[in-house]
């Protein structure tokens, strides 16, 4: 799941973000770059982490841990930030807009903030992480769907919560 959320950002932001200037269109805001750089690097490191547990390699997985709470809170910063520069103007025409990216950062948050707290649970600790980066990608996957920046479709939706759904029956199965 961590290999396909990676490649879920890799190619959802390749051409807005990775590739951008290699294109027409103008280059991003300081704040944006930001932005794109600490959740590609949380994307990394989830994989990195997910790759050192099956490597069997927990000591050195805990060791990186405390890196990755500092990205995921460096993620955190920069999408409020992003949301108060580009939805809090856009809150009176298209209230659900800055709502869902609020709710999605606070989802995030939340998960991976619990799943930190409960490191010593491998279980719960390993879902939480893997959930909240599932919500965390739902703007790439827009992008892959040919949604606007900040507009999330039915197809965005719907992948989502099967992504969800798939860590569900994985466990259940």
């Amino acid at each position: 799941m961590s290999c396909l959320l990676l490649l879920v950002v890799l190619v959802g932001f390749s051409r807005s973000f990775y590739l951008r200037p290699l294109g027409p269109e103008p280059p991003l805001s300081g704040a944006l770059k930001l932005h794109g750089i600490t959740l590609t690097l949380w994307a990394g490191i989830l994989f990195v982490q997910t790759a050192l547990v099956h490597a069997r390699k927990v000591r050195l997985h805990r060791r990186i841990g405390f890196m990755g709470v500092l990205v995921a809170a460096a993620a955190v910063l920069s999408s409020a930030w992003i949301l108060a520069l580009r939805d809090a103007p856009y809150l009176q025409e298209a209230p659900g807009r800055g709502f869902g990216n609020l709710m999605s950062l606070v989802a995030f948050a939340l998960c991976i903030g619990i799943g930190a707290w409960l490191r010593r649970r491998p279980q719960a600790h390993r879902r939480l992480m893997i959930m909240g980066s599932i919500v965390a990608v739902a703007p790439a996957l827009s992008r892959i769907f040919y949604q606007p920046a900040g507009a999330s479709g039915p197809a965005t939706v719907v992948a989502t919560l099967s992504l969800l759904a798939s860590v569900l029956v994985y466990d259940l199965v």
